[in-house]
């Protein structure tokens, strides 16, 4: 396998110690303005329902869980890497 094949595959399903690690550095920098735009586009109320389809990192999720105090906030992402990546670990 390249090395492009490599990051290829693993920024669509990020895996083992190089997902957690080095994709969620990518993610979190990668994705730091869209998900600022995504966050005001929004307009987000206290007992208002989020669900994110591919959550990656879990960054989003974690900013947008600070605002609702009532609602629900769900996610799904098929990385196991991501799944256990802590958002709250910068």
């Amino acid at each position: 396998m390249s090395i492009n094949e490599f990051f290829s595959r693993q920024a669509r399903k990020p895996s083992g110690l190089f997902g957690r690690i080095v994709m969620k550095q990518l993610f979190d920098l990668g994705h730091k303005t869209i998900n600022e735009m995504v966050k005001e586009q929004l307009g987000l109320n206290q007992d208002d329902r989020v669900l994110e389809i591919g959550y990656g990192t879990g960054k989003l999720l974690k900013d947008i869980a600070e605002k609702i105090e009532s609602g629900l906030i769900e996610g799904i992402d098929f990385s196991e890497a991501m799944f256990s990546v802590d958002a709250e670990g910068d």
